[in-house]
């Protein structure tokens, strides 16, 4: 069953209701990254209003609201990992394609913030901020593995587990590694 999350946390850093927030949000569940199998946060914002995205097979960036260029390491969207800067500390570069720090089966939700998020965040979040939300701990005992390909040419592989300690979910484990191998693809350029 499809409810909308009415819920956010990266438009005022405290959660609050979506239609308290002083920006445009809007929210990608976990519901919808698992069942459509995205493999990487640019494949996710794919569908959102408001974002372009560009991809030159190597580096993919993202545009809100038309604020970005995809030569400019997309340093003017701020990536947050439940509040924490992941962009680069050198280029301010955000990290969406298949270079993110974070694994999308390890996030219960995306939150897109459209806009300068300046007096919020800093400089870095010039066009907007996307906040990748981490599972909760009142998670259910499991064990994760998958497996798959994407692009033509990248197989990706991770492996999970999820582990409460007492029945009250207060103490727990949560761990995943995640790996993808790339042999890249031919391209034939025509010179003029």
């Amino acid at each position: 069953k499809l409810l909308p999350l009415r819920q956010v946390a990266a438009a005022s850093r405290f959660t609050e209701n979506i239609d308290d927030a002083p920006s445009s949000v809007t929210v990608i569940d976990g519901q919808e990254l698992r069942a459509f199998g995205y493999p990487t946060v640019a494949e996710a914002l794919r569908g959102t209003r408001g974002i372009a995205l560009s991809y030159d097979r190597v580096y993919a960036s993202a545009a809100i609201r038309g604020l970005g260029d995809p030569r400019d390491y997309n340093n003017r969207l701020l990536v947050l990992q439940d509040g924490t800067v992941m962009n680069d500390n050198i280029l301010a570069a955000s990290f969406i394609g298949s270079d993110s720090r974070a694994d999308l089966e390890d996030v219960d939700r995306i939150e897109v913030v459209r806009g300068p998020g300046s007096l919020v965040y800093g400089t870095g979040a010039m066009s907007g901020v996307v906040n990748l939300v981490p599972r909760g701990k009142e998670e259910e005992n499991s064990v994760q593995v998958g497996a798959g390909t994407y692009e033509n040419s990248v197989i990706h592989a991770r492996a999970g587990v999820h582990l409460n300690f007492n029945k009250s979910k207060t103490a727990g484990m949560a761990a995943s590694v995640s790996g993808a191998r790339s042999d890249g693809i031919d391209l034939v350029v025509e010179p003029r």
